[in-house]
């Protein structure tokens, strides 16, 4: 919603070199905001190359925009038709043409499923990882405070830990049991012998053996 009501005066110069202002509103936080006594409208610092792809829309819009007088910059009209703002279905449909198009799998080799919320998630995981602090994701995000931002650091924490726990029990599972041993059992059995490994025991006909 953020993007699709964008209007023609979005970009403001930011003082930095190669980057610009995008000012927008913050739809999902604007009544907080207003409680708050602040502006509807937010800023960030985006990429001069995104600012001149938003330039070009602007350029776009130009003739509808002054026809229907509004200043939002993604209008559109088909011929015989009545002008309509994109919505963000739109976007989502159009990434998905681009995947379906060249093919982009996930991890499974199925063909991947864009949805928006996807965008939200995997920043604030790569931010974290290249370690971004509660308060820039929080900025980054556009929220008022870091509760949130610490909710998704306590998240990647987790999924590190498992990760670290999964590789630790690995190592220890090939230094105790060779390579040469695992050979003679079949794939299933070697699932099941590491589950026991991992479990400290194994079902045998009188009970359990640690």
């Amino acid at each position: 919603k953020e993007v699709v009501y964008l209007e023609a005066d979005c970009l403001e110069p930011s003082g930095y070199e190669n980057t610009r202002l995008l000012k927008y509103i913050p739809y999902k936080i604007l009544r907080l905001r207003r409680k708050k006594h602040l502006e509807d409208y937010q800023r960030m610092l985006i990429p001069e190359y995104l600012a001149e792809e938003i330039e070009t829309q602007i350029d776009i819009s130009k003739d509808l925009r002054e026809k229907y007088n509004i200043t939002f910059i993604f209008i559109n009209q088909q011929k015989g038709c009545k002008a309509y703002i994109t919505q963000g279905r739109g976007f989502v449909s159009a990434v998905n043409k681009i995947i379906k198009k060249n093919n982009i799998t996930d991890i499974d080799g199925e063909l991947w499923n864009f949805q928006s919320r996807q965008i939200r998630k995997t920043l604030v995981v790569t931010m974290i990882e290249n370690g971004a602090t509660t308060q820039e994701i929080a900025y980054w995000l556009g929220h008022l405070g870091t509760r949130t931002a610490r909710e998704y650091y306590e998240e990647v924490r987790k999924i590190r830990l498992a990760e670290m726990n999964n590789e630790f029990w690995k190592k220890k599972f090939d230094i105790i049991i060779n390579e040469d041993t695992l050979t003679q059992f079949t794939e299933e059995e070697r699932r099941a012998l590491y589950i026991d490994f991992r479990l400290k025991n194994r079902k045998v006909e009188l009970g359990y053996c640690a």
